[in-house]
């Protein structure tokens, strides 16, 4: 469901003032623990099509037991790296639950994170005049398909897991654009 959106203006910050690693990611765990939502300017390819570089992300906090495969998190690595990534499975790692995540456009997964590390989930895109909700109905079934697709793509091995990979591949770039489509309505 997307509809025609205006950016909302910020009159404390700088046009130009940029965030990067641990202090985007403190300022988004200061705002969220108030009960507020965090918004920033995505870059990098790793999302796309769903969230393309320039466009701007709304994270609001969510618990960590309540993450589904399909959610898409944004999460601060050890290193300090920001990432908005899909979760695309839950596992145990060093007797801790974790979240498996791993973009739309990535060949692999990213390492488990952590309860520590997840900082909010994703609910909305804006960019280019028209705000996504990734709440809604149709986008949450998407994306739970996504990540199933991901998911067994990655575990998928040998000559037929080569021809399984190529077809999932497929299937996740027709649904990624599905998605995509369903998010400019």
């Amino acid at each position: 469901m997307s509809e025609i959106y205006q950016s909302p203006k910020i009159a404390a910050a700088e046009q130009d003032a940029r965030l990067a690693g641990p202090d985007l990611a403190a300022l988004a765990r200061e705002v969220l623990a108030r009960g507020g939502a965090f918004s920033f300017r995505a870059t990098g390819s790793s999302m796309s099509p769903t969230i393309r570089s320039g466009e701007t992300v709304l994270v609001r906090s969510r618990e960590f037991d309540r993450l589904r495969p399909g959610d898409v998190v944004m999460a601060c690595l050890k290193g300090g790296l920001v990432i908005v990534h899909r979760v695309i499975g839950r596992t145990m790692f060093e007797n801790k639950p974790t979240l498996i995540t791993m973009g739309d456009n990535s060949s692999s997964p990213d390492l488990p994170l952590t309860d520590d590390e997840i900082i909010g989930l994703v609910t909305a895109v804006w960019g280019r005049g028209r705000k996504t909700d990734l709440e809604w109905r149709f986008y949450k079934i998407g994306g739970r398909l996504l990540a199933r697709l991901q998911a067994r793509g990655i575990t998928a091995s040998g000559a037929a897991g080569a021809r399984q990979r190529r077809l999932l591949a497929a299937g996740g770039l027709l649904l990624k654009r599905v998605l995509r489509l369903g998010m400019r309505l």
